[in-house]
């Protein structure tokens, strides 16, 4: 409401446009010799479609070489798509594929047909079609996943399934840089142009598997949505998830049986069902169509669908999600690329000084020199650890406190699928008698203890609350 100088308030009208992933769809007519143009109509499902914000674009194999959005043509009374397709002379004959975006429901829409019985083709200096007799351009009933394969391991799964599911035709466009294909019960090796394993039928839309690769590249995949329920067995399951949007854990998981000892993690990130709060605890915050996840199932085996299945709209990932599910930040340790290792364990650590949690600390984990992964103290004193690996190997701990890192007395043997430690019963980290100064809190030594009023407190009575001690802000729990 905006209100006058009489006191009287009047509404004021907002019309919002809420719009979902542009693609990053560009062209650049200056880099091409010559072009060729069409007007044609839009259509999905047998309607045209009239959203000045849809799009369709013309591609020459993986290159856009024009778009254009709905236009309205007063004098035909229709929404008509105007586009100039750019080529070079050599091009004369090429075939040109089209894409579409819906933004009424943010989809992007890989497939994209004319009507007429022959491929459409790159013919420089070509008027095709008219106002009053468009080319009818037909999006098809196909969704596209485009999964960014890093270089390293990656944890992904499928929520489109292809006509082809095997991974020599999944992973034709990038199995130059493809070396391992992991799944839960097989695998297959790249060797040159030979694929050597057992994992030989298709994969499945419901499972996890681990691509190791040689360099970073886009895997594209077009299909159909998913709609098939998860099952699950007691023990660790390799689970994709394809839902039909970022969720969290409570919202992705709601039509699993969950108890206590319920265990889902992924390549960063580990959350731990608990049935008293009903809730999910620990790191792992959200699930992501497309990625692979590992869950670990207390109960009798069971099957359960995912809410709100793929039902044509893509995965939406806002930045705050992005900086929320790839975690903290560090100032004392720089793990090491996750990506290294095609396993890892998970710990939840808590960590002590005379008898009080240490809130704010930072954590950090070590095969030999090498830092595998870190993590901060909650609240609560406790850290949640995703620790990379492959073989057996010890792992040591190190505490950062302010400016200080201290080795903690603390030593574990790698084993990947381990748990150690749960948030009701964490693995303990006691700095009590180690050299710091938080030696001196609660334990009669002198310490200089202020509440955040400034007044002086006796550190031996300390009851929970932040302080100042040391010159330090301290949670005491």
């Amino acid at each position: 409401y905006v209100k006058g100088n009489d006191g009287i308030e009047t509404p004021l009208t907002l019309n919002i446009t809420v719009t979902g992933n542009v693609p990053d769809w560009a062209v650049n007519p200056y880099d091409y010799e010559s072009s060729m143009n069409v007007i044609g109509i839009l259509k999905k499902d047998g309607t045209p479609l009239t959203d000045p914000d849809d799009i369709m674009a013309a591609f020459i194999g993986e290159e856009c070489r024009g778009l254009a959005h709905l236009e309205y043509n007063e004098v035909y009374g229709n929404y008509y798509v105007t586009m100039d397709i750019y080529g070079n002379s050599n091009e004369a004959r090429q075939d040109v594929t089209f894409r579409a975006y819906d933004a009424s429901t943010g989809t992007v829409y890989p497939v994209v047909t004319w009507t007429e019985a022959t491929p459409f083709k790159y013919i420089p200096v070509t008027l095709l079609g008219s106002y009053a007799e468009p080319k009818v351009f037909n999006i098809q009933d196909k969704i596209e996943q485009v999964a960014e394969l890093k270089a390293g391991w990656n944890w992904i799964s499928f929520y489109v399934e292809a006509e082809d599911m095997t991974v020599s035709e999944l992973f034709k466009d990038v199995a130059d840089d493809v070396l391992t294909v992991k799944g839960q019960n097989g695998y297959l090796s790249k060797e040159g142009d030979t694929w050597d394993g057992d994992l030989t039928g298709d994969l499945s839309n419901t499972a996890l598997y681990a691509v190791q690769m040689k360099a970073d590249r886009k895997l594209r995949v077009v299909g159909t949505s998913v709609n098939e329920p998860v099952t699950v067995q007691t023990g660790w399951n390799w689970i994709g998830y394809f839902g039909s949007q970022v969720a969290s854990l409570g919202d992705a998981l709601a039509g699993m049986d969950k108890t206590d000892g319920d265990i889902v993690k992924a390549q960063r990130g580990v959350a731990y069902w608990d049935g008293n709060n009903s809730q999910w605890l620990g790191s792992l915050l959200m699930m992501e169509p497309g990625k692979g996840y590992q869950l670990k199932s207390t109960a009798n085996d069971q099957t359960f669908y995912y809410p709100g299945t793929f039902a044509g709209s893509g995965p939406q990932h806002s930045p705050i999600f992005r900086a929320k599910q790839m975690g903290q930040t560090f100032k004392a340790f720089t793990p090491v690329n996750f990506r290294n290792y095609p396993d890892n364990a998970i710990m939840a650590v808590k960590v002590v000084a005379n008898g009080m949690s240490m809130s704010d600390i930072e954590v950090g984990v070590f095969a030999d020199e090498e830092c595998r992964t870190a993590a901060v103290t909650n609240a609560n004193g406790i850290a949640y650890l995703t620790i990379p690996g492959e073989e057996e190997c010890e792992l040591s701990f190190r505490v950062a406190i302010d400016d200080e890192v201290l080795t903690a007395p603390l030593t574990l043997t790698y084993e990947s699928d381990a748990i150690y430690g749960t948030p009701k019963s964490p693995i303990v980290i006691d700095l009590t008698n180690v050299a710091t100064g938080i030696g001196g809190m609660g334990d009669g030594q002198d310490s200089d203890v202020y509440d955040i009023s400034g007044r002086k407190m006796d550190s031996r009575k300390l009851q929970r609350g932040v302080y100042i001690i040391n010159g330090q802000k301290k949670t005491v729990k």
